[in-house]
């Protein structure tokens, strides 16, 4: 309750502070209504996917899908045990937020602002390279992580 607090204010919406400061931007001229309207319509895919996303995490933090993983994370007891259930958590969550979207092409959100970014200056890559380096960077990344958290514990 705590955490949510500091993130949402009064437990509001985060339209109910995104809305206004983007009026405010565009009443004292910070943004012109065109080019608001511009920025609007060129970031809607961009914003309708953020949207989902939200969705989706809330319909699972409504269903107990957090805290049953909270819970069995803290069943762990030695550091070894709860290293295992970490990583087979991270595991998881990576198959459907980095190796999924790598796989897709379309991608996640940060692949979808790069692919847009490469495609303005004419350097898209082909779809067999874009999975190639996905799938070489992505498992890469996991073990490395996973290292940095074993060596963190014995640290600690």
């Amino acid at each position: 309750m705590l955490a949510s607090a500091v993130i949402r204010p009064w437990e509001w919406p985060e339209a109910a502070i995104a809305v206004p400061a983007a009026a405010l931007a565009v009443a004292t001229g910070a943004i012109s209504p065109h080019r608001a309207q511009m920025t609007a319509l060129r970031l809607g895919p961009v914003v309708g996917f953020l949207a989902a996303v939200l969705v989706l995490a809330q319909l699972c933090q409504d269903e107990g899908l957090f805290r049953a993983c909270g819970a069995w994370l803290a069943r762990g007891g030695r550091p070894g045990r709860l290293l295992a259930r970490v990583f087979v958590v991270a595991s998881a969550v990576l198959l459907g937020v980095n190796i999924g979207p790598n796989l897709t092409y379309a991608g996640s959100l940060a692949t979808m602002l790069w692919r847009r970014v490469l495609r303005e200056h004419d350097a898209e890559p082909a779809l067999g390279e874009f999975t190639r380096l996905g799938l070489l960077t992505v498992p890469a990344a996991l073990i490395l992580a996973t290292m940095a958290l074993w060596a963190s514990l014995h640290v600690i």
